[in-house]
């Protein structure tokens, strides 16, 4: 209800398209992950991918993914526990782009 979608409209597997806001790279030590990317998607939710979703993470995040481009996404997981953190973990690989399989 707080983005105006529906459970038909928004769940995981669901393909969406959001605008890159920020790119974190690694803490050095390895601590903080591989690094990822913050969105905003077009119904206005906050999103993140991290590294090891999108392809040639043999290459540093910043190489992949910059701030302001527009990428297309499939939501692989919804965080709702608090209305202030509501938000979705991204995946852009291709294969699970083109794959519905690991959805249904």
């Amino acid at each position: 209800m707080l983005i105006e979608e529906t459970e038909q409209t928004f769940h995981r597997g669901v393909i969406v398209t959001a605008q890159i806001t920020k790119v974190l790279e690694p803490r050095e030590g390895g601590r903080g992950g591989n690094g990822q990317a913050i969105c905003r998607l077009d119904n206005g939710l906050e999103g993140r991918i991290d590294k090891s979703n999108l392809d040639g993470s043999d290459r540093q995040i910043s190489d992949l993914i910059q701030v302001g481009m527009v990428i297309t996404g499939r939501i692989e997981e919804i965080f709702e526990k608090e209305e202030a953190k509501f938000g979705v973990a991204l995946n852009c690989k291709r294969k699970d782009l083109e794959s519905h399989a690991n959805y249904v």
